[in-house]
């Protein structure tokens, strides 16, 4: 085999080896900074709205987001805590929500502090139209303690507190032009909650008695 031939082909897959590691090293660095500007921009673009008098943690804004078919906005005020103690991860934490009139411009906070943390809500209403009522679970920062349930109008104005010692909403449904239903847990049983959305008052909240499902037959023929 001729000598200078190899040598030449071999300096050619280095130089192109090398290239091609050169170029890897610009893309990676290159998203890094964009990356970096992305971020940088998203922390300073949205100025802190409150901080937290306990841990004074600030608290931001999220995106905000309509009240389906109606005039109404809403945002979530968050804070961004550990995932958990001593973690480099993090979570978002709901600690409030803003309801703002678009056509008044007039905003009404869900709850009268930030000392708190959004669980899960839902808003109730047929399908393609506004909702009547949302409902939301309340619980403490550092979740001892008892969950606290709320039903609000879409506008934010009326907000009621429905029920407490709860664990988790199981689910709502319009029943009546002016009526909800929710069903929720607490203390390990079920409960069904009527709400009546014009009067923003809740009218029965019995227990769910749930029947016993038979065992089958052990009994075997003889």
């Amino acid at each position: 085999m001729n000598r200078p031939r190899f040598f030449r082909s071999l300096w050619r897959i280095n130089a192109v080896i090398i290239f091609l590691i050169g170029v890897g090293i610009v893309c990676v660095t290159g998203y890094a900074l964009v990356s970096e500007l992305v971020r940088h921009h998203g922390d300073t673009a949205a100025p802190p709205v409150a901080k937290d008098v306990k841990t004074q943690e600030e608290l931001r804004f999220g995106a905000p987001f309509p009240v389906s078919n109606t005039r109404f906005v809403r945002i979530d005020l968050n804070a961004t805590v550990p995932e958990v103690a001593m973690s480099s991860s993090e979570r978002v934490q709901v600690r409030n929500l803003l309801t703002i009139d678009m056509l008044s411009g007039v905003a009404r906070w869900l709850l009268p502090t930030h000392q708190q943390k959004i669980a899960e809500r839902e808003d109730v209403g047929e399908t393609n139209e506004a909702p009547i009522a949302t409902v939301v679970r309340v619980a403490p920062l550092d979740d001892n303690g008892d969950d606290t349930l709320y039903v609000t109008d879409p506008s934010g104005e009326h907000v009621r507190q429905v029920a407490t010692h709860v664990s988790s909403i199981t689910g709502e449904v319009k029943s009546g032009a002016s009526e909800i239903s929710i069903i929720y847990e607490s203390h390990g049983r079920y409960h069904c909650l009527k709400y009546d959305t014009a009067a923003f008052a809740a009218h029965g909240d019995h227990e769910i008695v749930i029947p016993a499902v038979a065992s089958p037959s052990t009994t075997s023929k003889p």
